[in-house]
């Protein structure tokens, strides 16, 4: 039987390949998200814009007649002394009117809480897509993980090296292959501590607690121009929460292809120390069990590079998009046989 090592390397490095596509797609979505929130964003601020130029022209239309009127009443009641002197006060109503709609004060009225609404969608973005390609996050210094590996790998390729000769024939070159094993090992860990580090506790119960803030603001926001600007973010918002949910769950299936990555290590390496320790008569018959393990480590290989090609071709949405409109859309989350 010919030697399984080539094909362990190649099934390695698509599974390498699997992880650094799936860093690039998401780099991708989430440049396309923040694009798709800002366009968002604007369209709202020159709708207000509009509506603020618009109100201020009909409040200095409203102005002029009341200044006029003003004036007019003013010298009727002054030619009219002392007879007409309590139209004075109707005057001095008009011209305090006047000044309220001249001044542009009108025209602000019901607006005052919409410049921090632009703050509130900003904050709506999730600070990730803020920036193109974030720095990824070391894993928590309470996770071992990392460490078991390189331990398993370290004791494997010492098997390997002090093995028998039929060790050799089955595995060529031990280095190139358990490096390969411990890298993809490691990829599967570094991408599981980013996304969990977007899913912490504290973080989504900052998210629970703007949430509640925010629609009850939603709620009790007298003008509709507010009201209308509030709810976007809160769509907003709640397309972040979706967003998270959606990366817990592709953390929980990196994690889960670990564990089987892992555990099948764990059986190579007692298949190559019962190999060692196996007689000249037992030694053909282990070398067949070694290589069936190897078969089965690089099924599992091929499986983890499957599961994420697939997240890849889209049967597991990443981000989400937000809605084209203001007010929440309904989002959907996929799933993968």
């Amino acid at each position: 039987m010919p030697p399984n090592d080539p094909r362990l390397q190649h099934r390695l490095e698509r599974l390498l390949q699997a992880l650094d596509e799936g860093e690039q797609r998401q780099a991708r979505v989430v440049e396309q998200w923040t694009r798709h929130a800002e366009r968002h964003n604007a369209r709202h601020r020159r709708r207000e814009r509009r509506r603020r130029r618009e109100r201020g022209v009909r409040d200095r239309g409203q102005g002029v007649v009341y200044l006029v009127v003003a004036v007019l009443l003013a010298l009727f009641a002054l030619t009219r002394l002392p007879q007409f002197w309590w139209m004075l006060f109707i005057v001095l109503g008009l011209g305090k009117k006047a000044a309220y709609h001249l001044t542009g004060t009108a025209g602000t009225d019901g607006l005052e809480g919409l410049e921090d609404v632009d703050e509130v969608e900003a904050e709506a973005v999730p600070a990730p897509m803020k920036q193109r390609a974030p720095a990824p996050p070391p894993p928590p210094a309470e996770d071992e993980r990392p460490k078991r590996v390189d331990a398993l790998c370290e004791r494997l390729l010492q098997s390997f090296k002090s093995g028998p000769a039929v060790l050799q024939e089955v595995v060529q070159n031990p280095e190139r292959t358990v490096e390969a094993l411990r890298r993809g090992c490691h990829e599967l860990l570094r991408r599981e501590a980013e996304l969990r580090a977007l899913q912490s506790a504290e973080e989504v119960q900052r998210l629970d607690a703007e949430r509640v803030a925010l629609a009850a603001r939603v709620e009790g926001a007298p003008d509709a121009v507010a009201r209308e600007r509030l709810a976007a973010a809160l769509a907003l918002l709640d397309q972040q929460r979706e967003q998270r949910r959606e990366l817990g769950t592709a953390a929980d299936r990196l994690e889960a292809e670990y564990t089987r990555l892992y555990y099948t290590l764990e059986n190579l390496h007692a298949q190559v120390l019962r190999a060692r320790s196996a007689d000249a008569l037992a030694a053909e018959s282990s070398a067949g069990e070694l290589r069936a393990s190897l078969e089965k480590l690089g099924d599992e290989v091929d499986a983890v590079a499957d599961a994420l090609e697939g997240v890849h071709r889209g049967d597991l949405q990443p981000i989400s998009e937000p809605p084209p409109e203001s007010g929440p859309g309904g989002s959907r989350t996929r799933t993968r046989e």
